[in-house]
């Protein structure tokens, strides 16, 4: 084998690898930005859905407080509280990595609402040391807890990739 044809076919391996290299990297590349869009996506339902909960959660209280309240006008808050948190669990069963927070949600909010018709005087039952006021303090917790989670995983997503432009 002659030196000119020895050294095309190390030039032309090492542009083979080269190319390999970088196609590779693309596709590394095209990934993350794949699961960084997903992660996006779902925190920004999460924290959508959770602004809504707690606007919904909010009329509760002011309906509850109030005592010349429509009764009816509390029930379709309720149901709309409840189509909300079944569309966050609908939402949670997509993703098998979420901690399910919609269904804990859920679950506080039935307790909630029992303790509610358990109550003789709602507005005077929402103090921390009765029973309704902690079903209502643990709701609100839960909701808060899962809005600061979204808020801290969209943060630890933009160090990553701010280490990764650097």
């Amino acid at each position: 084998m002659k030196l000119r044809t020895r050294l095309f076919l190390s030039i032309s391996a090492l542009i083979t690898v080269a190319l390999l290299g970088l196609l590779l990297s693309m596709v590394s590349v095209q990934q993350m930005a794949s699961s960084q869009q997903t992660m996006i996506r779902n925190n920004t339902f999460v924290l959508d859905m959770g602004l809504k909960l707690r606007q919904n959660l909010s009329e509760q209280l002011t309906q509850l407080l109030d005592d010349g309240s429509d009764p009816r006008v509390l029930a379709d808050l309720q149901a709309q509280f409840q189509q909300l948190l079944d569309e966050g669990m609908q939402h949670e069963s997509q993703f098998s990595d979420n901690e399910q927070e919609f269904s804990k949600a859920n679950a506080k909010y039935q307790d909630f609402l029992q303790q509610l018709k358990a109550a003789a005087s709602p507005a005077r039952s929402l103090s921390v040391d009765e029973p309704l006021g902690q079903a209502f303090s643990e709701l609100r917790a839960t909701l808060i807890a899962y809005h600061k989670q979204a808020v801290e995983q969209i943060r630890d997503a933009e160090k990553i990739s701010g280490i990764a432009r650097c």
